[in-house]
């Protein structure tokens, strides 16, 4: 650490002194003995208060423990005294970005370049400071012009990186990662961004193996162990991540970032009881942590624990995203005797959700409620038809709210009416399709609608859906006809009148004229059951809560079979079991 000191004392010995001290100071400051570095610079301002040098090194020690107001006064009086000085411009700037000062920052770095155009430090803080302030063409031409000046800076091609990200260039940015990596391999922000970007654009497996390159060359890093247990999750490999995430307790045992990682690879892994544990601990480090409470409700509810799983439900985010914002100011209903109350209910979540929990409205209303029910438009047409339901209020449309006593998230009401496995409410059908022309099936062939993707927001949807041509395959068949039932599908292996439906009740006609219906776990595996027709699910390893564990039936749906993955990602085997149940189905 060097810092000018002529601006000490005129006698020699005296300037010697101080150089000595400062040496030593500076010393214990690179090593990161900030105590005892401060204390001499300390005793240096006592003998020499207006020391620039000093004044800015002691900013810089504010600066690294947080003492941001102090660092800036520091400074600020180092460059009263020398002015010239980039370092402490470039320093202060630091400070008032850590302030959330973006505009002092801005004026500081650009000061340091008023006095030195090379001051790389500046210039690529310059570039993060505009692409904070979301001007990313302009930080964009700051690492540019500090790629120019020094093409071996990785911070530059890091922030170049960032700028190529702020526009959603995925390559371009996964290019500057690269070559600030190719600078520096053990440039961990640099390696975490790339596996996120990776995984952004379906490269779990780059990503995994990125992330383990970091952690060979910096193992003692939380950051990358965690991001490689996240990483290996979504690569399908739920028992590595568990193996990561315990190794990594060992640097952080009560991290409840971590614990709520490793409880959700345990759940990945089909281990719902050992993912309480961990999530357990979770909360016990963090008590107000909703997603640990979330993640255990899942854990509970797909282990049959619905008590317990309910309760922790109500930390899901989705009952904070009102469809109006009338309904922040009704309170919400608590689940006691409904009878003579107007009751608004509203869908959240997936239409598939929605479709689910609809049966509880009827209930509701057999209670003595007058409900109301609040959905998106594709589902509208669908629950005209559903009994005990006032008025059907429809999103976008409808833009008063009924005068009501109480309202409520769908997804809340098995909570508030104590819903256990034995209290499900399974009729065979409970919802009605409009009749489509020659939607009934006759004649010998039979009809098996399939559809084979879900929603690609869905962050599960990479598990759930799967490559309709080995599906379509293991049902190929003599005397069937496929007919898809894939919404928004192009280039579809076979006849897809699904594609071209508008709302779900153009989905319920199809299926009405169908005679099986195999799906994915989406929204039209829902729609099947709650018609009452024959459906045949097929699920992931690790499944959402709603199908439990280890049966073939679901007792929410009479109608419908589940096929289970026996291994995470074994696609085959579970084709395998439902082209199996297809000769026995077709020979009955």
């Amino acid at each position: 650490m060097s810092d000018p000191t002529s601006y000490g004392p005129g006698d020699p010995a005296e300037a010697a002194e101080l150089e000595e001290a400062l040496a030593n100071a500076g010393e214990l400051h690179e090593a990161g003995e900030l105590e005892q570095a401060e204390t001499i610079y300390r005793n240096i301002l006592e003998r020499y208060p207006d020391h620039p040098g000093t004044l800015h090194r002691l900013g810089i020690v504010a600066l690294q423990t947080q003492h941001l107001d102090s660092a800036i006064e520091l400074i600020e009086k180092a460059i009263a005294g020398n002015a010239a000085n980039p370092d402490y411009h470039g320093h202060l700037g630091l400070a008032r970005f850590a302030k959330g000062d973006f505009q002092g920052a801005e004026q500081c770095y650009r000061s340091a370049l008023a006095f030195d155009e090379g001051h790389l430090d500046s210039r690529i803080n310059l570039g993060n400071v505009l692409l904070q302030t979301g001007r990313v063409d302009e930080a964009e031409a700051e690492y540019n012009r500090a790629l120019e000046a020094d093409p071996a800076s990785e911070t530059a091609h890091y922030g170049l990186a960032l700028a190529h990200l702020g526009r959603n260039d995925l390559d371009a940015a996964a290019d500057a990662l690269l070559a600030a990596l190719k600078i520096a391999p053990d440039f961990l922000a640099a390696r975490i961004n790339l596996s996120n970007l990776l995984l952004q654009k379906g490269q779990a497996d780059a990503a995994v193996a990125n992330l383990r390159e970091a952690v060979r060359l910096v193992p003692e890093s939380f950051d990358a162990r965690l991001n490689l247990g996240v990483a290996l999750q979504q690569a399908n490999k739920p028992g590595d991540a568990v193996a990561v995430a315990k190794e990594t307790l060992a640097l952080s045992p009560d991290s409840p970032e971590l614990l709520l990682n490793l409880g959700a690879a345990h759940l990945a892994n089909g281990e719902p009881a050992a993912a309480c544990d961990a999530l357990d601990r979770a909360l016990a480090a963090a008590p107000d942590y909703a997603p640990a409470r979330l993640n255990r409700a899942m854990a509970c509810l797909v282990a049959g624990n619905f008590e317990d799983g309910w309760h922790d439900y109500e930390a899901r985010p989705s009952r904070g995203v009102l469809p109006d914002p009338g309904i922040a100011e009704l309170p919400e209903w608590d689940g006691g005797d409904p009878a003579g109350k107007r009751i608004l209910v509203w869908a959240e979540q997936g239409y598939g959700d929605a479709i689910q929990f609809a049966r509880y409205l009827p209930m509701l209303a057999e209670r003595g409620a007058t409900v109301f029910f609040h959905v998106p438009p594709p589902l509208a047409r669908l629950f005209e038809g559903l009994g005990g339901i006032e008025r059907l209020l429809v999103r976008d449309r409808d833009t008063e709210l009924p005068d009501v006593d109480a309202q409520i998230p769908l997804l809340s009401l098995p909570y508030r009416m104590a819903t256990t496995l034995e209290t499900i409410s399974a009729k065979p059908a409970y919802l009605t399709a409009p009749t489509a022309e020659d939607a009934e099936p006759s004649g010998d062939t039979r009809r098996i609608g399939l559809c084979w993707q879900g929603s690609a927001t869905n962050p599960n949807d990479l598990r759930r859906s799967v490559d309709p041509g080995p599906l379509v395959e293991a049902l190929d068949r003599p005397g069937i006809e496929l007919i898809g039932l894939q919404y928004g599908a192009e280039g579809a292996p076979l006849d897809n009148p699904g594609g071209m439906v508008g709302d779900f009740a153009g989905m319920a006609a199809l299926i009405q004229g169908l005679d099986l219906v195999v799906t994915v776990d989406t929204g039209v595996a829902h729609l099947a059951g709650a018609l009452g027709k024959p459906v045949w699910t097929l699920l992931p390893f690790a499944p959402d809560w709603r199908w439990l564990l280890d049966r073939d039936d679901s007792p929410w749906y009479p109608s419908m079979r589940l096929f289970r993955q026996p291994s995470p990602g074994d696609w085959t085997a579970a084709f395998r079991d439902i082209s199996a149940a297809l000769d026995e189905w077709l020979a009955g």
